[in-house]
């Protein structure tokens, strides 16, 4: 009975999910909002991949009991979630692995978008100093040509 109603919510999660990116991307034209848009996709992202951990944790829980699932969590805490895709092909059972894969798609798919939002309304040149980070010569070859360009100008 529990399972039935997780894998009804996991079909709506997808869908709010997926209503999330038609309320959202509209606003993502606006330059300004790029960031909060990006951040709101990615949050709602979280929200519809915990529910799933969540539904796989207690199909894995349900069905090979609790070592399977603490062997799941020593597999970099997500091992649940391949677990219990591999419960629901040895049970033949196809919509609830259907079901978890679109909500897995939907997951990985509004991260990806957020983060290319998030990205697209960050100025350009916030992007280029944290890209040279790491190379400090770079960058001061970088600030020393803008300086001097500047200064000809």
């Amino acid at each position: 009975m529990l399972m039935e109603w997780l894998y009804y919510l996991g079909t709506w999660a997808a869908g709010l999910g997926l209503l999330s990116l038609v309320l959202w991307l509209p606003l993502s034209l606006v330059r300004s909002a790029r960031g909060f848009t990006g951040m709101a996709i990615g949050i709602v992202s979280y929200t519809v991949g915990f529910w799933l951990w969540t539904v796989a944790a207690s199909t894995v829980l349900q069905h090979w009991g609790v070592l399977a699932f603490f062997i799941g969590l020593f597999l970099a805490g997500i091992g649940v979630v391949p677990m219990a895709g591999l419960i629901f092909v040895l049970a033949g059972e196809w919509g609830s692995l259907g079901v978890m894969v679109l909500v897995l798609a939907v997951t990985f798919g509004l991260r990806t978008i957020g983060y290319a939002i998030s990205r697209a309304g960050t100025p350009r040149a916030a992007i280029d100093r944290t890209a040279t980070i790491g190379d400090g010569a770079n960058l001061r070859r970088r600030v020393t040509s803008r300086a001097s360009t500047s200064e000809s100008a």
